[in-house]
């Protein structure tokens, strides 16, 4: 099986067909594939998170060995692809399954910085809530958030980030040097809703806490009380380290459908 380098398996997925991807995997297909070369190339997992639509697709590649951090020449995982399309479904699986939150594509954007970017907000609330099982804070990984936010975020995205508490604790002094309020100000889309949001987004950044305050002690005072809301009780169930076996299926198809 998989004699071509782009062979039956990366052509079904790419076309979201769910029934013959299973049936190619039972025959013996290959999940992954490197060029004679060792050029890397797209894999089956990384043409259906580009262009499919069925996680249950997804999750027989996944199922059968497929690499969750495959990658073609462009470094993009399957989890920006996702965080690109705003499909929190497939970002849930591949998360659940051990993907890489914190990789980085040869452009250097992130599952985070794609979800900024794209403001794809259901991935980027899901990214956020999961980025405690983690040991490199976010803004300070990848290209510059703040940068980014300048550049692409809209209104929602904004009020995304100045939500999380991530963002209120003391990891950079200089992390916000720089003209991001500007960069802003030349977008043609600027409304002033969106620069205040922005400059919200600032003020909560710069916001210094004392040691002795917590995250804790700001879920007391409110100040999170929207970003809590708006996390996914049916998630808790599946939050585990990203080395860790998968859960059970059912705790995953239930959570599935609770998603936004």
């Amino acid at each position: 099986m998989d004699i071509q380098l782009s062979g039956p398996l990366s052509n079904a997925a790419a076309q979201g067909r769910t029934v013959a991807v299973r049936l190619l995997l039972e025959a013996g297909a290959h999940t992954d594939f490197t060029k004679p070369n060792g050029e890397r190339k797209g894999s089956p997992l990384n043409c259906a998170a580009r262009n499919a639509t069925d996680v249950l697709l997804l999750k027989s590649l996944l199922d059968f060995g497929a690499d969750v951090d495959a990658s073609g020449t462009d470094g993009k995982t399957a989890l920006i692809h996702a965080a690109r399309t705003n499909n929190a479904s497939f970002a849930m699986l591949l998360l659940e399954y051990g993907a890489d939150i914190n990789a980085i594509s040869a452009d250097g954007s992130t599952p985070l910085t794609t979800a900024i970017t794209y403001n794809s907000h259901n991935v980027l609330r899901l990214i956020l809530d999961r980025w405690h099982e983690y040991s490199i804070c976010p803004r300070l990984k990848g290209p510059h958030l703040l940068q980014i936010a300048a550049l692409y975020a809209d209104f929602e995205t904004l009020r995304i980030l100045a939500a999380t508490d991530h963002f209120r604790m003391k990891y950079d002094k200089q992390y916000t040097i720089g003209d991001f309020g500007n960069r802003l100000r030349q977008r043609p889309d600027l409304t002033d809703d969106l620069a205040k949001a922005f400059d919200d987004l600032l003020g909560i950044i710069n916001h210094v806490p004392s040691q002795e305050e917590s995250s804790e002690s700001l879920l007391e005072s409110g100040i999170l009380a929207w970003f809590s809301s708006r996390v996914n009780s049916d998630l808790e169930g599946l939050g585990r380290e990203p080395n860790s076996g998968c859960s059970s299926d059912s705790s995953f198809l239930d959570a599935l459908e609770n998603l936004p």
